[in-house]
């Protein structure tokens, strides 16, 4: 690998050019050859007006060729008309190979060029009725009853996100929305499935379309792997949501969960999408809501069981994630115990709490937490008035009780147990919580449950290492 990615940048910096990264080309050449030899080649620079990323996935995709850029230091380099293919063996005969793969590379430009002057003749528009004779999966109808879905889903699912978007974001998201699928039935879609999103993006622009709704219509797609982006617009991520929820509330109601290693749709793909992007743009969006309007849309009913499972997928999803990214997973079961719906919302709790239980005070706050989340454990508080306790650390704790503020995030949970501590301690060093007295058994059980109570809706302390 060390010797193709040496020769490669070596023959790029004989035209002043450098190597467009792609690691998993890297590699597949890696394991195709035996005796690397990087070899220069060049193509016709008329081809150069083909969209780039059309003649990258043709060099990378068809031929594992890889593409060169203008050197300048600018990652965005201008591609250049030139190309390396790693030959497997010694470079004997090397102009004859540089001829011969430049013919295969004319070729298949040629056939790119032709499918996109085609393509172009078409707003994308006039190819929605294709989209019907494209199948989707045969429950759940064709490409174009999901693209009437995605226009359908877009306002609901818009007034769920947290900020609501504006009422031209949503006009825009619902225009994107008609037109994210229609690039499906181009010729350049077919020959390439990747360029999906690409070319509705591209083709949507030539034709002189909104640019915002050209970028939705890509952005809807994303990520698309690992390490991809998020969508930059509102309504790229409100297009986006929609079509990914409706595939899995969709395929989950007709039997198609992944199974295994079997996952023929990317749900994964899709359940991490949503968590990604609601994530990196800060958006509070509960999945169960948006699930159920998914459902809502769909051609078939979803049994109670199909709804818990497919809620439950993309939880773990996220739960994944957040382990893989280093977070403890006592943390992360304790949160999305609690605020599991909210991917957001989620994400920012277990850094907060990840960073409470660093703490050097943790364990004395947790020992006063959980002392006060047991004893109260299967205590229904009835609402009745408190009696009046004859005890001073009982009044001090009402107090202490009385001077915080329900909390809103980990951080002021922690907050309010480190003012409440010392007091909580007192507490039960010298009162009898179960005191003979039914009434004031029930007054101090209703006033340590005041405690517990503090980390409903945001975790599940007993999840916690040491509760």
């Amino acid at each position: 690998r060390s010797l193709v990615k040496k020769q490669i940048d070596v023959v790029a910096a004989t035209v002043g050019a450098r190597v467009l990264d792609d690691d998993d080309l890297l590699d597949e050449v890696t394991n195709l050859v035996e005796m690397p030899t990087a070899l220069l080649c060049d193509f016709d620079p008329a081809f150069l007006d083909i969209p780039e990323l059309v003649l990258t996935k043709t060099m990378s995709g068809k031929q594992r060729y890889f593409t060169l850029v203008k050197n300048t230091g600018d990652p965005s380099g201008a591609m250049m008309p030139y190309f390396i293919t790693v030959r497997n063996g010694p470079p004997t005969d090397a102009a004859a190979v540089i001829t011969g793969n430049a013919s295969v590379i004319h070729a298949r430009f040629s056939d790119a060029n032709y499918f996109y002057k085609r393509d172009k003749l078409k707003p994308l528009v006039e190819l929605l009725p294709r989209l019907d004779s494209l199948k989707f999966q045969t429950k759940l109808g064709s490409m174009l009853d999901k693209t009437r879905r995605l226009e359908s889903l877009v306002e609901p699912i818009a007034h769920l996100l947290k900020p609501t978007d504006t009422p031209d974001q949503i006009a825009l998201a619902q225009r994107a929305a008609r037109l994210a699928k229609a690039d499906l039935v181009t010729n350049m879609v077919i020959e390439m499935t990747s360029l999906q999103g690409a070319m509705g993006r591209e083709y949507h622009l030539k034709q002189g379309g909104d640019a915002r709704v050209a970028a939705a219509i890509f952005e809807h797609y994303l990520p698309r792997f690992a390490a991809d982006k998020s969508p930059s617009s509102p309504a790229g991520l409100i297009v986006g949501l929609a079509d990914k929820l409706d595939s899995i509330a969709g395929l989950f109601s007709v039997g198609l969960a992944p199974k295994g290693s079997a996952d023929p749709f990317a749900l994964r793909r899709a359940a991490i999408g949503i968590v990604q992007n609601l994530v990196t743009t800060k958006r509070s969006f509960s999945l169960r809501a948006g699930l159920n309007v998914a459902i809502a849309h769909l051609p078939v009913p979803a049994s109670a069981d199909a709804i818990s499972a497919m809620h439950t997928f993309i939880v773990e999803r996220q739960r994944a994630s957040l382990i893989e990214s280093g977070a403890p997973v006592d943390v992360v079961d304790a949160v999305l115990t609690a605020q599991g719906d909210d991917p957001y919302a989620a994400q920012l709790a277990t850094d907060q709490l990840a960073d409470a239980v660093k703490r050097p005070d943790w364990p004395k706050l947790l020992a006063a937490y959980s002392r006060s989340a047991r004893i109260v454990k299967g205590f229904a508080d009835d609402g009745l008035p408190a009696v009046d306790d004859p005890d001073e650390a009982s009044l001090n704790l009402k107090q202490a009780l009385d001077s915080t503020q329900a909390p809103a995030t980990i951080n002021d949970f922690v907050t309010n147990l480190v003012a409440l501590q010392p007091a909580i301690s007192a507490f039960f060093d010298k009162v009898l919580v179960n005191a003979d007295n039914p009434a004031l058994r029930r007054s101090r059980l209703s006033l340590v449950n005041r405690v517990a109570r503090m980390a409903a809706r945001l975790c599940d302390v007993s999840k916690l290492e040491g509760f």
